[in-house]
């Protein structure tokens, strides 16, 4: 069982999910969100936007050059987000437009890179999370859907 403790207090893997999806799901208006993915052909445009959380996996950090083996460890956790949006059926609504608002939020105030921007630490449960790899959307081949699948790389504090 992970087990990281921050001042003192051991905090669970749990938890620390928990949070990644709490911040998420408080970044926009959506109408449906969980922990337990669903396909877009299972949203009804009633229940956009939506978001969905996947855990994909969990990587060991070694020790850098100068830190002592044996010691205190931290843990890269990654975490997918699923964003549906539906423009409804005026054609000369972008789906995307929404889509960008939402990307845009997520990107740059909910799970910010760079060195300028304060780091995202789930409320201090971790060092840092933040928006990582490849960004995909999905737009155009839907119909009035567009969708974006945004990926969050977390690091534990020691473990």
């Amino acid at each position: 069982m992970l087990r990281a403790f921050v001042g003192g207090t051991q905090i669970s893997r749990e938890q620390i999910y928990q949070a990644c999806f709490e911040v998420a799901a408080g970044l926009a208006q959506f109408v449906t969100t969980g922990r337990r993915w669903l396909p877009y052909s299972s949203v009804s445009p009633e229940q956009c936007p939506a978001l969905f959380m996947s855990q994909v996996r969990e990587m060991a950090l070694e020790p850098k050059s100068g830190e002592l083996r044996g010691g205190p460890r931290k843990i890269e956790m990654f975490v997918d987000f699923s964003i549906y949006v539906d423009s409804g059926q005026d054609l000369s609504v972008v789906p995307t437009t929404a889509l960008n608002a939402i990307i845009d939020i997520f990107t740059e105030v909910g799970f910010p890179v760079g060195a300028s921007v304060p780091t995202q630490t789930l409320g201090g449960l971790v060092s840092e999370a933040r928006w990582s790899g490849e960004l995909k959307m999905v737009e155009g081949q839907l119909g009035s859907r567009a969708i974006a699948f945004i990926g969050v790389r977390i690091v534990t504090a020691s473990v």
